[in-house]
């Protein structure tokens, strides 16, 4: 290490000196605590020894300049002081003191508190490169959900969000937290709905989202039934998705034609139909797994359906609701 010393006294410079050089340690030394700060700016020690009464400036105030200049490094201060000056021990640790050594000093001392003040250094170190590793990695995951949430906003704009009869709430707005919910109509003008819940967030979630956007988008354009894109969803993300990542979804059909609607669920919460005369008048529980979990042999594609009368209205949700 580099020890910087700083003491009017020379033989007291003398005697520190040698002792830290016999311990390895590079040593540079001022006369005064203007000099120390000036040493301290140029030489950029590891631990500062400095002595309380010295001319020009005394050991509190170049004590403080040091603390101020290290540039968020810990660079520890040993104030050297006698045993009558207790008084102004506590006065210096106040000023931002590490630690002191008693005149004269003992060689056994001395190497045992830079030791111990060494390790605290290399902690404080330690510590520092981790916030820094810490603050890259929050500036990673930023970045993340950025792009994730850049990703769904145009997804979202393909979808037809803005029909009437029909209201939507996702939250937060800012984090591609998983939740995914995209709206179409047959040629024939059968509404079709999905609302999916992807495992994780941020961009592993909207990398999911990708292709089950397509697909949906696609398979209505084209006026297949939610059976069939529910099976074309699960061989898709079983397929281009780890294992880990997969999608729970409910899909419903609503024929305006005929008042009925299809529900295909898998992994979500009941889809509730709430009739104003009634009150909660049917619930479509989930009888499936989630898409992309299972083979597309084992796929069931099965669906439920109701008629509906004027006025029903169909609530979907994912457990971000209810836990919430």
């Amino acid at each position: 290490m580099k020890i910087l010393i700083a003491d009017d006294t020379p033989s007291s410079r003398l005697v520190l000196s040698s002792v830290l050089r016999k311990e390895g340690h590079a040593v540079v030394t001022a006369e005064d605590g203007r000099k120390a700060v000036d040493l301290f700016e140029r030489e950029q020690p590891d631990i500062v020894i400095m002595d309380i009464q010295m001319p020009v400036m005394d050991g509190y105030d170049a004590t403080q300049l040091i603390k101020t200049r290290s540039g968020g490094r810990f660079v520890p201060v040993i104030f050297l002081t006698s045993m009558s000056e207790e008084e102004s021990l506590v006065h210096g640790i106040k000023r931002g003191g590490d630690d002191f050594l008693t005149k004269p000093c003992s060689p056994v001392i001395v190497k045992a508190k830079i030791e111990a003040l060494n390790r605290i250094r290399e902690l404080h170190a330690l510590v520092n490169a981790q916030n820094e590793d810490l603050r890259r990695y929050q500036d990673y995951l930023e970045q993340e959900q950025e792009l994730a949430s850049t990703i769904l906003s145009n997804i979202l704009r393909s979808s037809a969000l803005n029909l009437p009869h029909f209201k939507y709430r996702l939250s937060p707005a800012s984090i591609m937290n998983g939740d995914l919910l995209l709206v179409s109509r047959t040629p024939t003008g059968t509404l079709h709905l999905m609302l999916g819940d992807f495992t994780g967030h941020g961009l592993s979630a909207a990398i999911g989202a990708v292709p089950a956007a397509e697909v949906f988008y696609e398979m209505s354009a084209v006026g297949y039934p939610i059976s069939s894109i529910a099976a074309a969803l699960n061989q898709k993300l079983k397929r281009t998705l780890p294992s880990h990542l997969f999608c729970a979804a409910c899909l419903l059909e609503v024929d305006q034609i005929s008042h009925s609607v299809a529900v295909w669920s898998g992994g979500l919460p009941d889809v509730l139909v709430w009739r104003p005369q009634r009150g909660l008048c049917r619930r479509f529980r989930s009888q499936h797994l989630p898409l992309g979990v299972v083979s597309e042999e084992s796929f069931i594609a099965g669906v439920e359906v109701d008629t509906l009368t004027p006025g029903d209205q169909i609530y979907l949700y994912t457990d971000g609701l209810i836990e919430g």
